[in-house]
């Protein structure tokens, strides 16, 4: 039974890195097609009601998907009980997504906004609407990641033909408007007709209790302030400085937001698990697996931030422009915020969540939000889109300070020194093989896959020479169950 949960694991991780590099691949190729042929100011334009848009669908979506695996992942073999969560949340989603509508059109009535900033919010309202039916938490309960990974592919696909049709000129900046709707439109569609297959979706009267509403309003605050210091930066950027700094800023944010997400994805892919061995008391299997994730995680960040710090300039100057170059000041402070982000997904998703402090998720999720808000009033019109990377990282360092002495009584990084210092060789030898090629060939497309691809092969051979000390078992314990949380 264990050895078919492994390789259902070992599965699901292949689907949503799949399903993560789609997410790199196809919004870089529009990236690139849509700033070339739309300009800065009309790409700027549909990014700002973007962002504004954003905390509106924040409202619809509630932070209801980490509750919702959580519970159902529990109830998924009683179908009855299933059954009456999901309509449960589904009919609370409903509702919110209601508020949120009606907040945005309070919005777009009230607010001081030009004509065409009005109707491309409008447009871009059907990301509201459809996002309530996508439905994802239903299939990751059930851990089908074979379907999320597939619509997510095809709906990108779409998206991606449409730009290459449909955005020729900077006037068609309405059209790349409705296309940014397009994925959320199929997979929305998608997920309400496949959802059938395990509940049946309806409309409930008595949805509200304090039960649910509880941990679902504190994981909302918790996302709501995450979504506002993270957009922030654009927001405050656009209002501060010019279309262009949005436009490197945006580009540098969205290489750091794609590799964390990246990265991220081996350990969310194992939530629904590790929930059910917690809930079913199975600790050591749980503690097993969390201590799996982390050490794997450290593994990958180390080396990757530093190659990313290494080779961004060159990729953002060669992949997107040269006038793009100038957001790598802002992409090597934010590789710093990489480790940090990463591991505090661990140490939030994994650790806190799972053990059912929510209330610290938020205090630490607050006290982020300020501090970065705080700084950026200061920083942006000081450093520009550097102020920005640098409010990001201290906003980080922050989330990890508070996670880390909140959790230290159950979870310690001790154990994790024999990961941590083979990823710190790893890191080394990228650095090596970058200087060195830059010292060989001048900046070009060549060079840069040879820096990924020698870094890469050569940090696996190290990884394989040294897979007796990280795969062995042989861990620092703390307390006695031989891993980093304690039972």
């Amino acid at each position: 039974m264990q050895l078919q949960h492994n390789k259902q694991l070992a599965q699901n991780t292949v689907f949503v890195l799949i399903n993560k590099v789609s997410n790199l691949l196809f919004p870089l190729v529009s990236f690139l097609l849509v700033t070339r042929r739309m300009g800065a100011e009309n790409y700027g334009l549909v990014c700002f009601c973007d962002s504004v848009i954003s905390y509106f669908i924040l409202i619809s979506s509630l932070g209801i998907e980490n509750y919702a695996i959580r519970e159902c992942v529990c109830l998924r073999d009683h179908q009855t009980q299933l059954n009456d969560m999901v309509n449960r949340l589904f009919t609370f989603n409903i509702y919110s997504t209601g508020v949120a509508l009606v907040g945005l059109a309070l919005f777009i009535r009230f607010a001081e906004l030009s004509v065409e900033q009005k109707i491309i919010l409008g447009v871009l309202a059907l990301k509201i609407v459809f996002g309530v039916f996508r439905l994802e938490w239903i299939f990751k309960t059930f851990e089908n990641y074979l379907f999320v990974t597939v619509t997510k592919i095809v709906s990108e696909l779409v998206t991606l033909i449409l730009v290459v049709l449909l955005v020729k000129t900077p006037e068609d900046y309405l059209s790349y408007a409705f296309i940014l709707t397009a994925s959320t439109v199929l997979n929305g569609l998608a997920g309400l007709s496949y959802s059938s297959k395990y509940v049946r979706l309806q409309l409930v009267r008595k949805f509200w209790s304090w039960e649910i509403a509880k941990p679902v309003l504190i994981l909302f605050a918790n996302l709501a302030m995450v979504t506002i210091y993270l957009n922030s930066d654009i927001t405050m950027l656009g209002l501060m400085q010019s279309n262009i700094q949005v436009g490197q800023y945006r580009a540098a944010g969205t290489v750091y937001s794609t590799v964390k997400e990246f990265i991220n994805a081996i350990c969310m892919v194992a939530m629904p698990r590790i929930a059910h061995y917690l809930k079913n008391g199975e600790t050591h299997s749980f503690q097993k697996l969390s201590c799996n994730m982390f050490r794997n995680i450290l593994l990958l960040v180390l080396p990757t931030l530093t190659g990313l710090f290494w080779v961004g300039e060159s990729a953002l100057a060669l992949l997107l422009g040269e006038e793009y170059r100038s957001g790598a000041a802002a992409l090597k402070i934010m590789c710093f915020a990489l480790f940090f982000a990463t591991v505090n997904n661990i140490l939030v998703n994994i650790v806190l969540l799972n053990y059912r402090r929510e209330l610290v998720i938020l205090k630490a999720s607050l006290i982020s939000a300020i501090v970065n808000i705080g700084l950026n009033l200061f920083l942006i019109p000081w450093l520009g889109i550097a102020g920005a990377a640098f409010t990001t990282l201290i906003a980080e360092i922050t989330v990890f300070v508070i996670s880390y002495v909140s959790c230290s009584d159950v979870f310690s990084l001790k154990p994790f020194t024999v990961p941590f210092g083979i990823a710190l060789l790893g890191s080394g030898w990228v650095v090596a093989v970058c200087r060195f090629l830059e010292m060989l060939q001048p900046e070009n497309y060549y060079r840069l896959a040879l820096q990924v691809l020698i870094s890469a092969g050569g940090y696996a051979l190290i990884v394989t020479l040294f897979r007796a000390r990280l795969f062995g078992g042989a861990d620092t314990v703390k307390g006695t169950n031989g891993t980093g949380l304690s039972g």
